[in-house]
């Protein structure tokens, strides 16, 4: 029978393991990266001291008597509430703003419009007391353009000569033979320099009247 003289030796354990392991990570001026991260884990003393506030919290809401209970809860509804008004109060106050600042740049804009109308109707009929009817029908013309717009019979921007106005009329026959004619005497008069008499002028303009008065 042959016989084991060597020493047995009992296997380490995890703590001893772990300390050889730091020591010799000491030595190295190394850090032991597991008890970092537990260290990284350890939970910060005031979210800690929350936590158990509102443990308490609970736990008092949950031993406190129906009537105690229904203060609390009542309480809470009401600040829930008042945070939620104000919140809802500041949307509508933004919108609100919102509305009346696009109001006055539509205003503007109209009052804009309505004003350069009105100064190609002036113009117009001093041009034309001193017999200059070519040039006073042109801005005639023009102002039929502007008309259209503030009455949104077209859309601004939506039309630039007076061929895409014509069949933007088409279906509106109120003003479309109107247009019609002031735009093609206008262009004679702006592209060919045709002159035209009164008689043209007071025609094309009674036209106007019964056409694009505001």
């Amino acid at each position: 029978m042959i016989s084991c003289n060597i020493p047995l030796y009992s296997q380490p354990d995890d703590v001893q393991v772990k300390k050889e392991l730091n020591t010799i990570l000491e030595e190295l001026g190394m850090k032991n990266k597991a008890d970092e991260n537990q260290r990284e884990i350890k939970i910060n003393p005031i979210i800690k001291f929350l936590g158990n506030l509102i443990i308490k919290i609970i736990s008092l809401i949950a031993r406190a008597g129906p009537a105690l209970l229904v203060i609390i809860i009542i309480v809470l509804v009401f600040i829930a509430g008042s945070v939620g008004l104000r919140f809802y109060s500041s949307i509508r106050q933004k919108k609100d703003e919102s509305a009346k600042l696009n109001k006055i740049e539509a205003g503007t804009q109209g009052y804009t419009h309505k004003k350069e109308y009105n100064e190609y109707i002036q113009n117009a009929e001093l041009l034309a007391r001193s017999g200059h009817y070519g040039k006073a029908l042109v801005l005639l013309h023009k102002a039929s353009i502007i008309y259209l717009h503030i009455q949104k019979i077209l859309l601004a921007g939506e039309y630039h000569t007076n061929n895409e106005i014509r069949i933007g009329l088409r279906s509106n026959k109120e003003y479309y033979e109107s247009f019609c004619k002031l735009a093609n005497t206008a262009e004679l008069v702006t592209f060919r320099s045709e002159a035209i008499s009164k008689n043209k002028y007071n025609e094309l303009s009674e036209l106007y009247k019964k056409s694009f008065i505001l």
